[in-house]
């Protein structure tokens, strides 16, 4: 399928329709769009279109905006409200610029060069489902013509457009050389009629177009090698823009001199001679002579400038007859029509004599020179702002190839770190353009790493109610809000007061869902500071380890025991290589590595493995007997309330879920819950539950609480004064810690065997979804409890 696209009024003049029956014929079948609509209104229906449809679609058209100042030539800087507003249009709606061939700017006023504007207005637009469907589209723009919009051609294969139009240039070329001689040479044998003549016309207006194409391709391939290569004579320059802002008296006067046909055009004499003249050592200038003639390099040497000389015009016309000295010694000519001059301060009288002895024009400020600006008086950010446009379209480019973040990472590295570095060498960057580098780098090469971030909260001041991710999401996400929200600039400070949640009446009846999810999150007991967390931390704050495997993709590590290689290698090469194992080495090996790791062993062996060491050499520690321990629970007297907690999990991490059993002094059951936390760890269930308990325990106004747990990691936790949890339980462990210094709060250890209700009702909560309170004992923990009740005992063997 083709698509054309063309902004172009009066379609049906006899131009356009000529035009358009040019384009129709040499592009054979395609879908024809002119579609207007104002750029807000399009904007809005692209999010709506975004919003509803799931599959892969393309926007393409005139939108009316830039990305930035790279993509408008003449005139004034393009307005950074808007080039920011289209950028975050795009990345908000997650869609993609479509590489685009052809002409960079797509719309031009038509006017004379001091007022010509060019600008890229038409651009193509794709979700990321489009590349699913056709991973090689592209855009191409046509010639300008009756229109002052290029004609857009959206396709996928561009080597058959080029075979179709251009062709093999070189093979035009001498096909048309072969038919002009023998035209020529009919001329010459036969009688020269006027067929004849007007086909030698005809072919030569063919052969010289052809020519430009084949000269217009060298020069492609030439300007290829220069980008490849850089540039390598830039230092005169870089000192040149350093001391053309210095004060002179009368004003600073720069010339930029463009010379002709500079590509091999060198003399090898004057070259020669000048390295002489430069007291260049004699071995060194017959070494240079001798690559020359062998093989045909070009050697560029740096200059140091000697100062700027005064602009009157005996001084003009000496700096002319050296201009045309040098283009005769050397053969490189200065192309007039090309060459401009600089004035630091403006004179129409010093104009009209530079006009009249170097007839070179006048350049304009700010002008861009080997991607460093030039332009008058102290360095300023809107002069740097092409700069920065030409970095964040390269990171808009990257986009569309879904490169993983080492990728971004190396081109940033080599890619986006140089574009910057001549203007380093030559100004002090102004630091709103610093910034802006560092956060498009940062946000490009860690946009992942953003992803899995979110707010701790505190007092709140620091934290965008609706905007920042606080909750599991940002409120606008789950309520499903997607027009401006530029003014939404509330805290979550707002809906604290005095250390508890205040949530408005407003919010509560508009959003009921989210006013939940806002109470189930603890606050800290003092105003603490909000504080950005990383979620796949531990602490919060990602270590160098922690990015690491994180960019690399987390990778089980496999261990193998090196006993065992050695038996599974041996084992292979007798089964597979008929190569026979020496026993006797295969014994002393294994007998080497037990004695060298046996000492660091933590662990026992049991009995029946001893006679199989002894026989190594090896003095096993044996397993000591098991104790046993007999586990009774014990009620409390009035008013002690006791509960007991448990975890369990399917993995670690795993789905998990927690449970509790609350029981009085009669040993009579007044309550229980089970919570299925989702995936998480064992040690992040026990200690759920235990914080959980607590603060429903000080809710129901019982201040004498006796805690029982089968999970050491908590006990050791609740001794330790310096303990410091994990971001995922800070606040919650700072509120129940705050809550049980209120109470008359003890915390002991038991074994699993005594603690088997607490553990079937966790068992439960893998099964059910959510949170669930239990008034009445549930039937799968009443036999349990009369053999808690009546005291008899489980033995614990450890």
């Amino acid at each position: 399928m083709k698509v054309l696209y063309w902004n172009i009024r009066g379609i049906g003049n006899p131009d356009s329709r000529l035009e358009f029956s040019h384009i129709y014929r040499s592009q054979k079948r395609f879908v024809f769009l002119n579609l207007k609509s104002a750029r807000r209104h399009l904007w809005d229906d692209m999010l709506s279109l975004s919003s509803s449809v799931s599959s892969h679609w393309l926007a393409i058209g005139d939108f009316n905006a830039v990305i930035g100042a790279h993509e408008k030539s003449g005139g004034v800087i393009p307005s950074v409200v808007s080039c920011n507003e289209f950028q975050f249009m795009s990345d908000n709606y997650n869609l993609i610029h479509m590489p685009t061939s052809g002409s960079l700017f797509t719309w031009m006023n038509c006017s004379a060069s001091h007022f010509r504007i060019e600008i890229r207005l038409d651009r193509s637009l794709y979700n990321p489902s489009w590349l699913d469907v056709w991973p090689s589209s592209y855009c191409l723009t046509l010639p300008r013509t009756v229109s002052d919009h290029n004609p857009f051609i959206f396709n996928g294969c561009l080597k058959s457009w080029n075979f179709s139009v251009f062709g093999d240039v070189h093979l035009k070329v001498s096909s048309l050389k072969q038919k002009l001689s023998d035209v020529q040479e009919s001329i010459q044998t036969e009688r020269a009629s006027q067929n004849l003549l007007d086909q030698e016309i005809s072919i030569k207006q063919d052969y010289m177009h052809a020519l430009r194409v084949q000269d217009s391709f060298w020069k492609g391939k030439c300007r290829l090698k220069w980008l490849v290569d850089g540039d390598r004579c830039s230092k005169k320059f870089h000192t040149y823009a350093k001391m053309l802002d210095r004060k002179a008296f009368g004003g600073n006067v720069g010339l930029k001199i463009d010379i002709k046909k500079a590509f091999d055009t060198m003399s090898w004499d004057f070259l020669l001679g000048a390295l002489s003249r430069f007291d260049f050592h004699s071995t060194f200038i017959n070494s240079v002579e001798v690559i020359l003639h062998s093989a045909r390099l070009s050697i560029l040497v740096n200059g140091t400038p000697n100062g700027f000389f005064a602009a009157d015009s005996r001084s003009l016309n000496t700096l002319k007859d050296f201009i045309d000295s040098y283009g005769v010694a050397s053969g490189q000519l200065v192309s007039i029509d090309k060459s401009s001059y600089f004035l630091g301060r403006h004179s129409l009288a010093r104009k009209a004599i530079m006009e009249s002895i170097l007839c070179f024009k006048e350049g304009t400020f700010p002008f861009v020179y080997l991607g460093v600006p030039v332009f008058r008086g102290s360095p300023r950010g809107v002069y740097f702002q092409p700069l920065l446009d030409h970095v964040k379209a390269r990171f808009a480019t990257w986009k569309g190839y879904l490169l993983s973040m080492v990728v971004h990472a190396q081109l940033i590295q080599s890619v986006i770190q140089p574009m910057p570095i001549h203007c380093f060498r030559i100004y002090k960057i102004p630091s709103s353009i610093l910034l802006n580098l560092r956060r498009c780098c940062l946000r490009d090469c860690f946009s992942s790493i953003s992803r899995h971030s979110r707010w701790l909260i505190g007092d709140g001041s620091l934290i965008n109610l609706w905007k920042d991710t606080w909750l599991d999401r940002s409120i606008l996400s789950l309520v499903n809000y997607h027009g401006n929200c530029s003014s939404l600039s509330y805290t979550v400070s707002s809906f604290i007061c005095h250390g508890c949640w205040c949530i408005p009446a407003s919010f509560i009846f508009g959003f009921p869902h989210v006013a939940d999810m806002i109470r189930k999150v603890f606050l800290p007991p003092n105003n603490a500071q909000d504080q950005l967390v990383w979620e796949l931390s531990r602490s919060g704050t990602p270590s160098f380890a922690e990015l690491y495997d994180f960019v690399q993709g987390f990778k089980p590590k496999v261990t193998c025991s090196k006993v065992v290689y050695d038996i599974w290698k041996a084992r292979n090469d007798h089964r597979f290589r008929n190569k026979a194992p020496f026993v006797d080495r295969i014994i002393s090996n294994l007998r080497a590595k037990i004695l060298l790791n046996c000492s660091i062993c933590p662990g026992y062996m049991y009995s029946a493995d001893s006679s199989l060491m002894n026989k190594l050499g090896v003095k096993p520690h044996l397993r000591k007997a098991l104790c046993i321990t007999s586990c009774v629970w014990c009620p409390l007297s009035y008013p002690w309330i006791k509960a007991n907690t448990d975890g369990c999990g399917k993995g670690n991490p795993g789905d998990g879920a927690c449970s509790c059993v609350f029981r009085n002094g009669n040993s009579s059951f007044i309550g229980g819950f089970s919570h299925n936390l989702g995936v998480c760890t064992s040690f992040v269930v026990e200690m759920h539950a235990t914080l959980h308990v607590i603060c429903f325990a000080f809710d129901r106004g019982w201040r004498w609480f006796w805690l029982e747990t089968d999970s050491m990691a908590v006990i050791s936790c609740f001794s330790n004064p310096n303990y410091s949890p994990s971001w995922q339980l800070c606040n919650f462990w700072f509120h129940s810690k705050h809550l049980s210094n209120q109470m008359h709060f003890v915390i002991t250890h038991t074994f699993w065997e005594g603690n088997m209700v607490a553990d079937i009702l966790a068992n439960e909560g893998l099964k059910v979804s959510g949170y669930v309170w239990w008034d009445n004992s549930p039937s799968c923990i009443v036999k349990q409890l009369h053999l808690d009740s009546w005291g008899v005992p489980d033995f614990c063997f450890h």
